[in-house]
């Protein structure tokens, strides 16, 4: 199993090319639950938070409702 780090850094590279850019804005509305597209995540919310703040960058925008 990967770590909590590895995970988040394998997210944001997955976000980065989906298109996701430092100083960019994301909604994102999703589920952790085991029936979600995301399933089950080394770290939890936490790596998939991590991971879209890395992404995005200091200067980029989150939101989540």
């Amino acid at each position: 199993m990967m770590t909590p780090a590895g995970v988040q850094n394998l997210i944001a590279r997955d976000l980065t090319a989906l298109g996701l850019r430092p100083g960019g804005v994301a909604l994102v509305h999703s589920s952790l639950s085991s029936l979600s597209s995301l399933g089950q995540v080394a770290g939890g919310a936490e790596s998939v938070v991590g991971a879209l703040l890395q992404a995005l960058g200091s200067d980029g925008t989150l939101l989540m409702p």
